[in-house]
């Protein structure tokens, strides 16, 4: 107890992970017509993860983080935080490449055009019962499904008919709308458990690899 984890103002290279005890961050602060006091800013409790911004930006020690009983510490340095990060991005990509290798819709393309692909995908998470896709949208959006599943639901005027087709991991949606640009969504598309979700947008796709019409030519993209 009272042990100094580090000192305000000095330079660091790690971040600390409070495994049990407790500790409290505190700031010396100047006061007018007075010498500075220190003054609590945080109490830790076991879980708390602090000296981030010193990890990984390199500034200077923001406050004093002292131990108020027995603690111990996990201590994670700067370098091996990158190491992480960057094997973790890599198994996240190879991952998206996977997925996209297996779309019969891509399996002409090279690893370099589909790793350019991969790159433009933004993931969505959604819930059970969200809608995923309108009916008669004309979004040029391509849905991969990640993980879950989700179905299609045929809207008409006073019913709601459930369609055929369900969707589960490693399977698009939304092929038709992103190869013609012009067709209309046949369903609307509603997640039927949470959903982990990759969209694919044409514009941005033929930013990266040209038209999308001179490629379904040249690949056979179907």
């Amino acid at each position: 107890a009272g042990g100094v984890i580090f000192q305000e103002n000095t330079v660091g290279r790690s971040g600390y992970i409070l495994i049990s005890g407790t500790a409290e961050i505190t700031k010396e602060i100047p006061f007018p017509g007075t010498v500075k006091r220190s003054i609590v800013l945080k109490n830790l409790k076991p879980g708390d993860f602090f000296g981030e911004r010193t990890m990984l930006f390199g500034f200077r020690r923001y406050a004093t983080v002292t131990a108020k009983q027995s603690c111990v510490i996990g201590k994670l340095k700067r370098n091996v935080f990158f190491q992480l990060v960057s094997i973790r991005e890599m198994e996240k990509r190879e991952d998206r490449r996977s997925q996209l290798r297996r779309l019969r819709l891509f399996e002409t393309l090279s690893d370099e055009e589909i790793a350019k692909i991969g790159d433009a995908l933004e993931k969505r998470t959604l819930q059970a019962g969200e809608i995923i896709v309108q009916q008669g949208d004309t979004s040029s959006d391509l849905v991969i499904v990640m993980e879950g599943q989700c179905s299609e639901l045929k809207l008409a005027e006073d019913d709601v008919t459930a369609a055929a087709r369900v969707y589960r991991a490693g399977e698009c949606l939304g092929d038709s709308c992103f190869l013609r640009q012009t067709t209309r969504q046949p369903c609307a598309v509603v997640a039927t458990t949470k959903v982990k979700l990759h969209f694919l947008c044409r514009k941005r796709f033929e930013r990266m690899l040209g038209s999308l019409t001179r490629l379904q030519q040249m690949k056979h993209l179907s």
